[in-house]
């Protein structure tokens, strides 16, 4: 009877906090680290990303299983994004260039030390890939996090989700059918 309610228990927190109890999948890349989330654990690990964005992209059904092509794909538009976006700064933050009044003196400035420092750091990054469809699109949430850094949470079988840490987590949102990136969001602080 204890084993029972001890798996229950278990089986209970995996749904609960989204812990997978097999690892996510590994792309086969030697340019990059990265784990595919399947659909089903994405579920409650991006509600805190999408509940941050002001819960305005996941649609009900909003989660798939990309493939290892997908994420393969992702990751070289991702650098070339970066790469544009660092002369053409209006792609990454289109509000911030647009609107410069409404946001804190210095915020262009910060912008540009941030792509600089993702930029500086980019090869030491691991990548999660979730499948999410945004407004009947598919895309896939592709989220940095710093290697060097211990991060307390296993990459491979747990969404990593840090507040604060600057340009060492950050995430972004690639189209498939498109082959663009769009809605970087850099984690506050340094």
């Amino acid at each position: 009877m204890r084993r029972i309610t001890a798996l229950t228990a278990l089986w209970l927190c995996s749904i609960i906090f989204g812990i997978a109890d097999t690892a996510f999948i590994k792309v086969p890349s030697t340019t990059f680290t990265g784990y595919i989330v399947q659909k089903e654990f994405a579920g409650e690990q991006l509600q805190g990303i999408n509940a941050d964005m002001g819960g305005k992209w996941l649609d009900k059904d909003g989660r798939w299983t990309p493939s290892s092509d997908n994420a393969i794909h992702a990751e070289k538009a991702v650098q070339k994004f970066l790469n544009r976006s660092t002369t053409e700064l209006h792609l990454a933050f289109p509000e911030i260039v647009a609107h410069p009044e409404k946001f804190a003196p210095g915020a262009i400035e910060g912008c540009k030390k941030q792509l600089a420092g993702i930029n500086l750091h980019y090869g030491q990054y691991g990548i999660q890939f979730a499948g999410i469809k945004v407004h009947g699109r598919r895309k896939i949430l592709c989220n940095f996090f710093y290697l060097p850094d211990p991060i307390y949470v296993d990459p491979s079988a747990r969404f990593v989700v840090v507040n604060d840490g600057g340009y060492y987590f950050w995430h972004i949102e690639y189209d498939v059918s498109m082959d663009t990136c769009s809605n970087i969001q850099i984690n506050g602080g340094e």
